[in-house]
């Protein structure tokens, strides 16, 4: 019998018992785990959170953005208006950028924080599933 049919042995025996994640150990090699909740396997409830942290650091990143880009624009439209050295020392190109600066920099800089915090809490929500799981595997 081989290693890998051994293993599925035992997943489907750990499954028929009711708990949720078996780990498996063999001559002290460490066998991976296969843990399904809600019909999904480990890795697909990992591509999911993923996309979902992603999505809302994207959403997150434009609102910021947008936010920016125009309390931006306002000003440099208020620094062109009123300031007669603004007006004469930059042109249109300069004028335009920056306000693009600002949007670049808002979208990148709260995107990878939102990111971020939305993996380390969905970790630690992992993290802790996990735990749970393996105490009452020991019970």
């Amino acid at each position: 019998m081989g290693l890998w049919s051994e293993f599925l042995e035992r997943q489907e025996a750990a499954r028929s018992a009711g708990t949720h994640a078996a780990t498996l150990q063999r001559s002290g090699q460490f066998i991976p785990q296969v843990v399904e909740r809600n019909g999904l396997s480990e890795a697909e409830e990992k591509k999911q959170r993923v996309k979902q942290c992603t999505d809302a650091g994207v959403y997150k990143g434009l609102e910021a953005a947008a936010l920016w880009g125009g309390l931006a624009l306002a000003g440099t439209l208020a620094a062109v208006r009123f300031s007669p050295w603004f007006a004469h020392n930059f042109n249109y190109t300069g004028r335009a950028l920056i306000p693009c600066a600002g949007m670049v920099g808002a979208y990148f800089v709260v995107s990878e924080k939102t990111i971020l915090e939305c993996t380390r809490r969905t970790s630690k929500e992992a993290n802790d599933a996990g735990r749970r799981a393996r105490a009452l595997q020991q019970q």
